[in-house]
């Protein structure tokens, strides 16, 4: 048979995707049909407790393989917190007989694990028979999974005709990139491990992957291959929906996916109490949260009982997992997507949720100095400028440096708020660092005029990369007369140089004296108890951040459909067999090695 009659195959591995409904789950069944649609023969392999639904393809081949998932203890570096200090264990005294016997049995284990791993993808490509040129693409890779899939490309020499495209999810590193540097053992243990493992497959078609560049900045450390951030795929289904729901009461405020202690389980019992008098009892606005509602008692308001009024409880639990199609309803019915996450868990680490949120022009509120914030930041951003450029300003002063963070030291400045004053804006460029990573927290504390403290409000602001000007608003509260405006390093305590600061006071343009919106797409929360203000402020000007995170997602949607990373992949695959001048193959040279 002629090569270039024949359909290439596509071939998806994922052993950590157990059941229908997920992450996992979808992310396998977009990428399939994105394959499927750019000319592929595709198939699915999963872990051995998956079972298919009618939902999937009759024709896909799929084979419920794998044992274990991509959670192991083997794993250098696994799915636990890491601190900004190394952990990894540190050699003790000479081992007695249990600690000899323990290191036997996880050995044993270990090496289990390895040929269990290399014995699947044996079974998988026995199976399906790929050929030269076909692609296979293992979406949640950790280092461990890494030696298993060595085992078996080494066994198997003919495996080399094939595209492997390998995907790492976990961060190698802990805290944010200024505190990387401590981390000297760690990134050595990893770079010894990747180089021991490539040194045994040094002619395979290896392509790495990252869900987002904060990860592949810190694999890319390693030296040992080129890794880049794949475009995490979206249902194409979820997008905006015709009408903006902007008048619609009450406003659907979604905190979904399943939410573990790291997405804010506790803080929505704060938040509840926040918006209960104001929005949740009256009707503006209903907490929508995607889990079992034994897992939030004690959580919530007391008062949680429905109103007589009202049809629809102000606090409604949707179950967890939902099918494909009752999932992406939920995310484009949702007006305004919450995200409580633990902000130094996921510094580099995506949320394919907030992805799905902006892809429907949902705005969004998200904690500051993370991933998640990034992604709207310069949005942010471009909204204080229009703010600057077509608000009055009623009281400026400039200072041509300040330093700050320096051993945890703050830098204070003090300076009377004029009487119409509703906003704060701080400009600045940074002087150092000018590596991203580091953020500095603006606080504004006011004072009345009897010298009473009043609400303070803060802000976390990083670096631009589209100007070296930043610029953060602070919200100048009613009856304040005196503002001390704190600066430090928001997350360490690295000295932070800023060049060119300028505090603006804004009045207001509206009538009536009411505040502007504080942003656009959604707001950035400097700390969780800041995130029911934000919450008001998105409530309030919703038809803002509705229009403007329309807007947003145009641009967003495209590059977050699946065929995009069908064409990353392609397109990685095809200028390494131009760099290596790899020649084509006869076509009935199978990957078992067989001869037609």
């Amino acid at each position: 048979m002629d090569q270039r009659l024949r359909t290439p195959k596509f071939i998806l591995i994922d052993h950590s995707l157990e059941r229908v409904g997920g992450h996992h789950y979808e992310y396998s069944v977009h990428i399939l049909h994105a394959a499927e649609a750019a000319g592929f023969d595709v198939a699915l392999a999963a872990n051995r407790r998956f079972r298919p639904d009618k939902g999937l393809p009759e024709h896909w081949p799929i084979a419920s393989l794998f044992r274990n998932d991509m959670y192991c203890q083997h794993a250098i570096v696994g799915n636990f917190p890491l601190g900004p200090t190394d952990s990894l264990p540190v050699e003790a005294g000479p081992p007695n007989w249990r600690d000899r016997w323990r290191e036997a049995i996880a050995r044993r284990d270990r090496q289990r694990r390895i040929d269990h791993f290399a014995e699947c993808c044996k079974q998988l490509l026995d199976r399906i028979e790929p050929q030269a040129g076909d692609h296979v693409f293992l979406t949640t890779m950790s280092d461990f999974d890494l030696l298993g899939l060595v085992e078996y490309l080494e066994s198997v020499p003919s495996t080399q005709l094939l595209n492997w495209h390998l995907q790492f999810h976990f961060t190698i590193l802990g805290g944010r990139s200024p505190e990387y540097a401590r981390q000297n053992r760690r990134l050595e243990a990893m770079r010894s491990h990747f180089d021991d493992a490539l040194k045994r497959v040094p002619n395979h078609r290896l392509h790495f992957y990252n869900t987002v560049k904060e990860i592949s900045e810190q694999y890319n450390l390693l030296g040992v291959a080129d890794f880049q951030e794949l475009p995490y795929p979206i249902n194409p289904e979820i997008r905006p929906q015709e009408s903006s729901g902007s008048s619609r009461e009450p406003l659907k405020v979604t905190a979904a996916g399943h939410i573990r202690g790291e997405k804010g389980r506790t803080g929505l019992k704060h938040l509840a109490h926040e918006l209960w008098s104001d929005y949740l009892q009256p009707g503006k606005a209903q907490l929508c949260i995607q889990g079992s509602p034994r897992k939030f008692r004690g959580m919530l308001p007391e008062k949680t009982s429905q109103p007589a009024h009202r049809s629809d409880p102000p606090v409604a639990f949707i179950r967890h997992p939902l099918p494909l199609d009752e999932y992406a309803r939920l995310i484009r019915e949702t007006d305004i997507g919450l995200f409580l996450y633990d902000s130094d868990r996921y510094y580099a680490r995506c949320s394919g949720i907030l992805v799905e949120m902006l892809s429907a022009g949902v705005p969004i509120i998200v904690p500051a100095g993370c991933w998640l914030s990034d992604q709207i930041a310069e949005q942010v951003h471009q909204h204080v400028d229009h703010l600057v450029a077509t608000k009055p300003a009623v009281g400026v002063e400039r200072f041509r440096e300040i330093t700050c963070g320096d051993g945890s030291s703050s830098h204070q400045l003090e300076f009377p708020a004029p009487a119409d004053a509703t906003d704060l804006v701080v400009s600045f460029s940074w002087l150092a660092p000018l590596k991203s990573g580091t953020y500095l927290r603006l606080t504004a504390n006011q004072l009345d005029a009897m010298g009473s403290p009043l609400p303070s409000y803060a802000t976390v602001v990083g670096h631009r990369e589209t100007t070296d000007r930043v610029s953060a608003l602070l919200r100048v509260r009613g009856g304040a007369t005196q503002i001390q405006l704190e600066l430090s390093n928001a997350y360490h305590d690295g000295e932070i140089v800023l060049s060119d600061l300028e505090t603006r006071f804004l009045a207001s343009t509206n009538q009536g004296g009411g505040s502007e919106p504080a942003g656009r797409v959604g707001l950035i929360a400097a700390d969780r108890e800041h995130f029911a203000e934000h919450l008001k402020d998105v409530i309030e000007h919703y038809a803002h951040y509705r229009e403007t995170a329309l807007e947003f997602s145009r641009h967003w949607r495209r590059f977050h459909d699946p065929s995009n990373a069908i064409s990353t992949m392609i397109e990685k695959s095809e200028r390494w067999q131009e760099a290596t001048h790899v020649e084509q193959v006869d076509s009935h040279y199978s990957v078992q090695g067989r001869t037609a």
